[in-house]
């Protein structure tokens, strides 16, 4: 590793100069992940990271030459989920600095595990895609295990829109309704609670990430109804970043859902049918989600018989802490 790369942490000052890094490092990885200035100050704006602990910046002279962020959202009931976030120029690529980087992050997970949730156990996770392959040799060689596949899928809105049974007379379909927020983050968690990685949202990281990021297209989400009670739903994004950089107006599908007692009976599908509609009348070219390939529900399968290809693949690799 050169020895003339100087180690801190991350800033807000920073923010211009990662743009550009992890622009550098789309251009070579081809993830479609794209970050603007906006994005970033929103991601730092999360009271829940730190970044004097959380974060490690490398830079070469003035230079931003690699980054990590290590970050725990979420209530804790059975295990403490933290998920590693990094990458390098690739022009020092090989040089040891995502090593180093991730060395660190590894080194602040666990010593968040000890100060906040050592009671129960702890799964750091790191997601690599699998055509990086430089990213999954780094995470492999620091010990980290294989645990779980997601699929990033894609669907041309030229196609036309799936045909769907409508709902039963006893679920009514609606526009998002901002009244209904913490109704519907309750229900949200109580949908993805036996999910794998689940994590419960308190009300500020909902706010945060979800109906009150940026991205957020209420215009675009639904709700489904039972005697007045929301059972099903579905959040909709867009990313003005990933359309600067592509030229494509991608629709977000970010949360579909349905509780476990209405499941079976065309929720799920009569809502992504409908952003489908919405989609394409908003203007888009293509609809976009990332599913769990290992979901109970059969995600993938449904997605796929609606019209969806996998575009990507990635692989959920951990290490886990019991607890103490």
């Amino acid at each position: 590793m050169s020895d003339h790369l100087l180690w801190r942490a991350l800033t807000r000052a920073d923010i211009p100069a990662l743009v550009r890094l992890l622009a550098d490092s789309e251009r070579v990885d081809a993830t479609s992940e794209n970050y603007d200035e906006a994005d970033l100050a929103e991601e730092f704006d999360d009271e829940t990271l730190d970044l004097a602990t959380d974060s490690v910046a490398v830079l070469e002279g003035p230079d931003l030459v690699g980054m990590g962020v290590v970050r725990a959202r979420g209530l804790v009931r059975d295990v403490h989920v933290v998920e590693l976030w990094g990458t390098v120029q690739p022009s020092h690529r090989g040089e040891g600095v995502g090593r180093g980087i991730l060395a660190r992050q590894l080194h602040r997970a666990a010593a968040l595990h000890a100060e906040r949730h050592p009671d129960v156990a702890e799964r750091i996770v790191v997601r690599p895609y699998d055509h990086c392959a430089d990213h999954v040799k780094l995470v492999k060689a620091a010990g980290l295990t294989p645990l779980r596949h997601w699929f990033d899928m894609e669907r041309d809105l030229s196609d036309p829109p799936p045909d769907v049974p409508p709902l039963a007379d006893d679920l009514q379909a609606v526009p998002y309704d901002r009244g209904r927020d913490d109704e519907l983050r309750l229900v949200c968690n109580a949908t993805f609670a036996a999910g794998f990685s689940a994590v419960e949202q308190d009300a500020e990281g909902w706010a945060q990430w979800f109906t009150g990021s940026r991205a957020f297209r209420p215009d675009l989400s639904h709700l489904v109804l039972h005697h007045g009670r929301v059972v099903g739903f579905l959040l909709s994004y867009f990313y003005e970043a990933d359309a600067v950089s592509d030229g494509h107006e991608e629709g977000w599908i970010g949360q579909v859902g349905t509780l476990p007692m209405f499941r079976r009976r065309g929720i799920a599908t009569s809502l992504i049918a409908q952003a489908l509609r919405d989609f394409h009348a908003a203007g888009f070219s293509r609809a976009v989600l990332d599913v769990d390939g290992g979901s109970d529900i059969g995600g993938l399968a449904i997605y796929s018989r609606l019209g969806f290809r996998i575009a990507r693949k990635r692989t959920s690799f951990v290490r886990t802490l019991p607890a103490r």
